[in-house]
């Protein structure tokens, strides 16, 4: 690969190499180096997309601004539950909630509001009737909790023991 040249020096025959070699090396190196860091930073982001990911993001229809008008008329009574999809402090409280959801058959009635880039809005749950919100569990931001949400929805008759 590398192309030299012979010099003799005296008895000895001497190899010099040109300095276009030197520059394909070093052009072979910063691409190597550069090649991976991106595939490092690929890396990194797919992990951080599946590790990042919350318990419901995968199992609930998700919803978001631009969609909830058209959601609410093509689905008037529904539930919507609010909540980051990638705040994965909330696995625990999503567990347990996913079992609520398959215990009463619920998935068809419950959709999640991704509030990741929403200012105003916190984990909730909302009740809408006729494409009005009838019922909401928080009126202000609380650390959401399966208890409060079963009692809530066993109050508003969604599920019955």
């Amino acid at each position: 690969m590398f192309i030299y040249d012979k010099i003799i020096v005296g008895d000895r025959m001497k190899r010099v190499v040109p300095v276009k070699n030197y520059i394909i090396l070093i052009i072979v190196v910063i691409a190597s180096i550069l090649l991976t860091f991106f595939l490092t930073n690929v890396y990194k982001d797919r992990l951080n997309d599946n590790v990042s990911r919350t318990v419901m993001y995968d199992f609930l229809s998700q919803v978001n601004n631009d969609e909830l008008g058209n959601y609410l008329l093509e689905n008037p009574n529904t539930i919507i539950y609010y909540a980051s999809s990638s705040d994965v402090s909330l696995n625990e409280f999503e567990e347990k909630f996913k079992e609520l959801i398959i215990k009463y058959d619920l998935i068809n009635n419950i959709v999640q509001f991704d509030i990741q880039n929403e200012k105003n809005r916190y984990n909730n749950i909302t009740i809408y009737s006729e494409g009005v919100e009838k019922d909401t569990l928080y009126s202000e931001k609380t650390e959401i909790n399966i208890l409060d949400v079963e009692k809530f929805l066993k109050d508003k008759g969604i599920i019955n023991d």
